[in-house]
């Protein structure tokens, strides 16, 4: 008995107009995933696995004349910067995804699909998060992908300046103009001073868009780790999400077995701050997204489906709290704050 699954009837893939997400669980227990309809102009596919999983990637295949696997996908880069190399699909109004592996079990992975329609697909430049490793270099749109969770850090300059707007989904719709609705987890606005930021990221995918064309010789300096704390700078702008938020206005949500069901984050300061809290909410009133004052002890509960909320607080410190009560609930929370 093969089981099929297609994608136009599948409810867990992350949809975006001109890309896709696939997930392992959306390849568990499954033969053949076929998708139609997004390569008929051709598509560039990327992927990316935990390292020690490569034995079971190997048994995944992309259907195309040479029947590359998932393992070989994931792990072809540039030898010189590491920068992740697609695969490439001929405009085909269906590919097949096959998993060989015995009862068609599965690990943590991303599949990533892009339509060569797509916006920004010969600027972008698209990493793992366990061996990023870029050079301090000027950049348009960076991409960092990993089926872990993972923390991206940008330290202060004060020789360069920017701005930068993120959000975790791909290269195609991060601008201020993206065509899927997406919320953006951090904004620095334009700066002649580099601010910096840190970021606990539990997605699938962060996108980071600077501003190229006004800054062209700005050298970034961003790092990567494998490690989370849930211990965030208030001082720094960043974001609090649920893990596989994605953002958009589909409410998809990426699965990892390597994902908490619980967010239970502090954000402090060593001094009083003015706090700005914007949420892009997906929940219900019994599984508020419960965010508290740290210095007054006050409660702040944020719910609805979907809603944009907003919160100002004058403190040290917010905590913030939540726990997935099913996979169509999810958050996103960005602040950022000023000196008092």
């Amino acid at each position: 008995l093969i089981r099929m699954h297609n994608m136009n009837i599948s409810e867990s893939v992350v949809h975006f107009k001109r890309s896709m997400l696939i997930d392992q669980f959306d390849l568990e227990g499954v033969q053949e995933y076929k998708v139609t309809k997004l390569c008929d102009y051709g598509c560039h596919v990327w992927a990316s696995i935990p390292p020690g999983t490569e034995e079971s990637a190997k048994n995944i295949h992309i259907d195309t004349i040479f029947h590359l696997s998932l393992a070989e996908v994931a792990t072809t880069y540039n030898p010189q910067t590491l920068k992740k190399k697609p695969m490439y699909i001929d405009a085909d109004d269906s590919v097949s995804i096959f998993n060989f592996n015995v009862n068609q079990t599965t690990t943590p992975l991303i599949i990533y699909l892009v339509s060569t329609r797509a916006s920004d697909l010969n600027t972008a430049e698209i990493f793992d998060a366990h061996n990023f490793n870029r050079n301090a270099s000027p950049a348009k749109q960076i991409t960092i992908m990993s089926a872990a969770p993972f923390t991206v850090t940008s330290d202060r300059d004060e020789t360069y300046g920017n701005s930068v707007v993120a959000c975790t989904t791909g290269f195609d719709d991060v601008e201020d103009s993206n065509k899927d609705g997406c919320f953006q987890i951090v904004t620095i606005a334009d700066s002649k001073a580099w601010p910096g930021f840190s970021v606990e990221v539990s997605s699938p995918l962060l996108s980071l868009a600077f501003d190229y064309k006004k800054y062209p010789d700005a050298y970034l300096r961003i790092n990567t780790s494998m490690v989370i704390t849930g211990e965030l700078d208030l001082s720094k702008p960043g974001f609090v999400a649920s893990p596989g938020y994605i953002g958009c206005s589909s409410g998809d949500i990426f699965r990892s077995s390597l994902y908490s069901k619980k967010v239970a984050a502090t954000i402090t300061s060593t001094g009083n701050r003015h706090v700005y809290l914007n949420g892009d909410i997906h929940t219900d009133q019994k599984h508020p997204v419960d965010i508290i004052d740290m210095k007054s002890n006050n409660d702040y509960p944020m719910y609805g489906s979907p809603t944009a909320q907003s919160q100002e607080l004058f403190t040290t410190g917010v905590a913030v709290n939540w726990e997935r009560a099913g996979t169509d609930n999810s958050f996103a929370l960005r602040f950022s704050s000023v000196a008092m």
